[in-house]
């Protein structure tokens, strides 16, 4: 299948107009007419190509926050399976789950907690994603908890494609401190960790320090 581009996913979703409309009348900001909706459609365009997606058929896969739901919605054109998880019940998101026709379920992900998964995904996907900041941001012993919880969810050939939000910019114990004191995750520990997984941006979409961890390196990251 050829790749889609973003005016491809608007007219798959039903057009610009039913779109906007939509948006507007639901107040979401990721669908609104006065919004950048291009620029949210392709980040998640660079994750399917990524992850070669246009070039392979029926993955399994999850995305943790998935928001208004577009990656999802992208999955399906693609040809594959992908299950939007995110807080439910939110009046600016549930009728976009229902617009788009995407499987969503209510689940959220905490510190040491297991995500409790009912089957295995070829990846386990998050875009701008705010997990590992709740209640701030993540220790090196919770991502390795988080990690090792992932890798029983994970198909031998899969990976996690993590693009999180930078956690030293909310949390008050690295928001004040110089940028050399900090990573992007918070502690400067996990910067040198998470380095050797982060996904060169060479001037694409993908957003500055998102990870891609294969997951036969999971077990090298659990062990140091």
């Amino acid at each position: 299948m050829k790749q889609l581009t973003d005016n491809d996913i608007i007219e798959a979703a039903g057009g610009w107009d039913a779109v906007t409309e939509l948006g507007d009348r639901i107040e979401n900001r990721y669908l609104q007419s006065d919004r950048p909706i291009h620029k949210w459609l392709r980040e998640k365009l660079a994750t399917a190509h990524f992850l070669n997606l246009h070039k392979s058929k029926n993955k399994k896969i999850i995305d943790i926050g998935t928001g208004a739901g577009w990656f999802p919605f992208i999955c399906k054109l693609y040809g594959h399976d992908c299950l939007g998880t995110d807080e439910g019940g939110r009046p600016h998101y549930d009728p976009v789950y229902e617009f788009l026709n995407i499987p969503f379920e209510h689940m959220l992900v905490y510190p040491n907690v297991p995500m409790q998964l009912d089957s295995k995904y070829d990846y386990i996907t998050a875009h701008r994603a705010f997990f590992p900041q709740r209640p701030r941001s993540w220790e090196k012993d919770e991502w390795k908890f988080f990690l090792n919880d992932a890798r029983t969810y994970l198909n031998n050939d899969g990976g996690l494609f993590l693009g999180c939000n930078a956690g030293f910019k909310l949390d008050p114990v690295y928001r004040h401190l110089p940028k050399d004191q900090v990573s992007h995750w918070g502690n400067k520990e996990l910067g040198a960790w998470f380095a050797p997984y982060v996904i060169p941006t060479n001037g694409k979409e993908i957003k500055q320090a998102t990870l891609y961890i294969p997951f036969n390196e999971i077990e090298k990251l659990l062990s140091t």
